[in-house]
């Protein structure tokens, strides 16, 4: 995508015991001297299906260099999946919080939720990003949200600046859970506030 985001797809060769929308695995491509790395499953497991998507940001030397190294059909080794970000016990009103590619978990749930005919409690979805990147790969939050049930607030720190902890304390409704994947300094200062 242009937003230096890659999507890659595995359909496992062997038996996968699937996941649950939020889990991660441990992905290793082969490279030497990288061995596996943790990427989140950026989709509902569907065993009819039989795929895994991750979307990787290019955000350090590997993942930068990942999308030249990288062949379709090549073998990888996926173990997992691991996590408890699976949205669990999640009663009442949730308010979902993603900054940058913090998004790839709530993806896994919107389809999950939409596959289910859409979500029995209200969701809100916070998606903070620096800019919008025309064909990114958030491109098609709208109609995942609307297929799911979901409200989508975006949030476009370069025309909005920095999302201020008055907005998102407004939106937290009484009863409700907050959930959250983005930069951890972030994520450290959402829940001091």
């Amino acid at each position: 995508y242009p937003d230096a985001v890659t999507e890659v797809v595995c359909r496992p060769s062997g038996p996968w015991p699937g996941h649950r929308a939020g889990q991660h695995a441990l992905v290793d491509f082969g490279h030497p001297g990288e061995g596996a790395h943790p990427f989140t499953l950026a989709g509902a497991w569907n065993p009819a299906d039989g795929t895994l998507r991750f979307a990787i940001k290019a955000l350090g030397d590997y993942t930068r260099l990942l999308p030249g190294r990288l062949a379709v059909g090549q073998a990888v080794t996926i173990e997992g999946p691991y996590g408890g970000f699976t949205f669990s016990g999640a009663a009442g009103p949730q308010l979902w919080i993603a900054g940058g590619i913090g998004i790839t978990p709530f993806v896994g749930r919107l389809q999950a939720l939409a596959a289910q005919g859409g979500a029995s409690t209200p969701v809100a979805l916070v998606y903070c990003t620096d800019a919008e990147v025309p064909g990114g790969y958030a491109d098609a939050l709208p109609a995942l949200c609307a297929a799911a049930g979901v409200t989508l607030h975006r949030h476009l720190s370069s025309r909005d600046g920095r999302l201020g902890d008055a907005a998102i304390r407004d939106r937290v409704s009484p009863g409700g859970s907050v959930w959250f994947c983005g930069p951890a300094a972030w994520g450290e200062h959402l829940a001091r506030a």
